[in-house]
């Protein structure tokens, strides 16, 4: 939801624990801030309000250093969602907003139109012009106004260098999207809206979707594997980013072939998730040749969509279990309750909780539909919900 920050927010967004940050790609260091975000507005029976701001504060200050987006607003706001928020508020940014001072932006937007009750940040959060605001700042204004606070260190990849946006973004300029994949937690998505290409894909057998309006940084030329969204249905895809130089073209498109896909495209928007680098770009000695190629394109880049059926590279039915800890673990534990086995059989998701009777209670039902909800956003491939009481 995106709000002007000198207005004030509505009832529904006061109040809470709240985290504001840039979530530039809402990458895993952010999703374990929310989830600290998310486990102090349960202790403290508030709401958790994720805050960011639209656009970046940079396109205004210094466009030209201004980074390429790696999600954009819609996506931004879902992400933060599913990995914990309660609400998430896109503050539109202007000059006027970005020239508070440090104590200003505490006292008028964290105290005067949030309300807040606590917060949650990065060890390097800043805020106020200048980035004055410093975290030991914020610590000393929190505790003037009897606001906890949450300090979370930086958290770092296996190979010791730091979870950021940044990496994400040198990653992807060099093709390494399961690199990205694995800072970001999920693999990168962009989107864009199919227009009329030159349709040569069509006269040899594999008909491209052309993707323009992208408004994401588009990884380095290269063929790729992918998972195309149409409509909320998934289709593997091979996907080229580049140009076509088997024709003399160098103009640098982005064109999917989206596997078993039969209908018309045009005009509709579409998103792809990067799963995979296949190969480089290249020019091939005749039609038949590129033609062969292409056919061990679309084969391995179904196989690789086929064997990264969830958002996580890695086994799903552990995933969703630490998901489900996570989330849910909370919710019946204090009356009685565990959770035991998931089973994951094709679509179907299969939940046991454990409780001293023979029934969930009352109590727990009413609150399964939200956890229902964010799941599915989190696990778009479950498509069915089963809980049992044992």
């Amino acid at each position: 939801m995106q709000v002007d920050p000198f207005s004030d927010v509505g009832p529904t967004l006061e109040g809470g624990v709240v985290s504001i940050g840039n979530f530039d790609g809402v990458h895993r260091g952010h999703c374990r801030l929310l989830a600290r975000l998310r486990q102090r507005s349960r202790e403290t029976n508030a709401r958790a309000i994720a805050v960011s701001f639209e656009p970046h504060p940079l396109r205004l200050i210094r466009p030209q250093a201004a980074p390429e987006a790696l999600v954009w607003p819609e996506r931004k706001e879902e992400l933060l969602l599913a990995a914990g928020a309660d609400q998430a508020i896109l503050l539109a940014t202007s000059t006027s907003f970005l020239n508070l001072s440090a104590n200003a932006f505490f006292h008028d937007v964290v105290l005067g139109r949030l309300h807040a009750r606590g917060m949650v940040e990065g060890r390097n959060f800043c805020y106020g012009q200048g980035r004055s605001g410093t975290i030991e700042i914020l610590a000393e204004q929190c505790h003037s106004a009897d606001i906890g606070l949450d300090v979370i260190d930086i958290i770092h990849g296996d190979d010791a260098r730091e979870i950021s946006s940044s990496q994400v973004r040198r990653e992807l300029a060099l093709g390494r999207v399961e690199q990205a994949t694995e800072i970001l937690g999920r693999p990168h998505r962009l989107k864009g809206l199919v227009v009329q290409g030159d349709q040569r894909g069509r006269t040899i057998g594999f008909p491209t979707a052309n993707l323009a309006h992208v408004p994401v940084i588009i990884p380095g030329e290269g063929v790729y594997a992918c998972r195309a969204w149409v409509k909320g249905r998934s289709y593997p895809a091979a996907v080229n980013i580049g140009g076509n130089p088997t024709f003399g073209i160098d103009q640098r498109k982005v064109e999917a072939h989206l596997i078993d896909f039969v209908g018309d495209l045009y005009n509709q928007s579409i998103e792809l998730d990067l799963l995979r680098f296949v190969r480089e770009v290249r020019a091939f000695a005749s039609l038949d040749e590129l033609k062969n190629q292409l056919h061990e394109d679309v084969e391995f880049a179904r196989q690789v969509e086929k064997n990264n059926r969830h958002p996580f590279g890695c086994d799903l039915g552990q995933t969703i279990r630490e998901w489900l800890d996570m989330e849910l673990t909370p919710l019946v534990e204090p009356i009685g309750g565990k959770l035991g086995n998931i089973r994951l059989e094709g679509d179907e998701l299969s939940a046991a909780i454990t409780f001293a009777g023979p029934t969930i209670p009352s109590v727990a039902i009413s609150g399964l539909p939200s956890w229902e909800d964010r799941l599915r956003r989190t696990f778009p491939e479950v498509q069915s919900i089963h809980w049992e009481a044992i």
